[in-house]
C-alpha cells in the first residue's frame, strides 16, 4: 500500500508548529535522521519530513547565491591589519637563516669533508686514523680488573659461588664478560 493511501484522512498525523518551534535546532535534525532511516519510499512520513525541514530553513536559511571571491574581498577589507606584510631588514632577509639555508650549509660542509678525506687518501694519509689516534688520547678505555668482589659466601645455597665457576661450567671464555659495570 502506498504512503499517501495510509496517511489520507484521520490517520494522517497532525504535525503542530508549537512542537517544533521548542525543540533545538539538534533535536530537529536528530529526528530528521530517524525518519531517512526508519523507511523506504513507502513507510517514509515525507509530511513530517518536510515539516520539519521547512522549520529549520526558516531558522537558519542556507544561502543559496554564495560568492567566495566576494566574501574573501570582504574579510580582506574588514580585518585588513591580518594581510599586512612585514618588512624585513635592509636586504630583504632577515638576520635569522632560514631553515633551507641551514640544510645547504650542511650538505656544503659534509660534501668538503668527504672531498679531503678522499684526496687525503689518495696521498696515502688516513685521516680516519688520525682521528681515532687524537680521540684515543682524549677518551681512556680500559680493561681493568673489577673493583670490587664477584665472591659470594661458602654458606650461600647458590649453585655458583663466583662469575668464574659460573663461566667455567658453560664454557665461556672470560673475555667476552665486561670488567666493570
Amino acid at each position: 500500500m502506498k504512503w499517501w493511501r495510509r496517511h489520507r484522512g484521520k490517520n494522517r498525523p497532525v504535525i503542530r508548529k508549537d512542537e517544533m518551534r521548542n525543540q533545538s535546532n539538534g533535536e530537529l535534525m536528530h529526528k530528521i535522521e530517524r525518519i531517512l532511516e526508519a523507511g523506504n519510499d513507502e513507510t517514509m512520513d515525507a509530511d513530517r519530513l518536510e515539516a520539519y525541514l521547512a522549520e529549520l530553513q526558516e531558522r537558519a536559511p542556507v544561502m543559496e547565491d554564495y560568492d567566495a571571491a566576494a566574501e574573501w574581498e570582504k574579510t580582506k577589507e574588514e580585518h585588513a591589519f591580518l594581510f599586512e606584510l612585514e618588512e624585513s631588514g635592509p636586504s630583504g632577509r632577515s638576520g635569522i637563516w632560514s631553515g633551507f639555508q641551514k640544510i645547504r650549509a650542511a650538505e656544503i660542509f659534509i660534501a668538503t669533508a668527504l672531498c679531503l678525506v678522499i684526496t687525503a687518501n689518495a696521498f696515502g694519509h688516513n685521516p680516519a686514523r688520525w682521528f681515532l689516534d687524537w680521540v684515543d688520547g682524549i677518551i681512556r678505555i680500559s680493561n681493568a680488573e673489577p673493583s670490587g668482589s664477584m665472591i659470594l659466601p661458602q654458606d650461600d645455597g647458590s649453585e655458583y659461588h663466583s662469575l668464574s665457576e659460573a663461566l667455567d661450567a658453560y664454557d665461556i671464555n672470560s673475555d667476552t664478560v665486561p670488567r666493570w659495570i
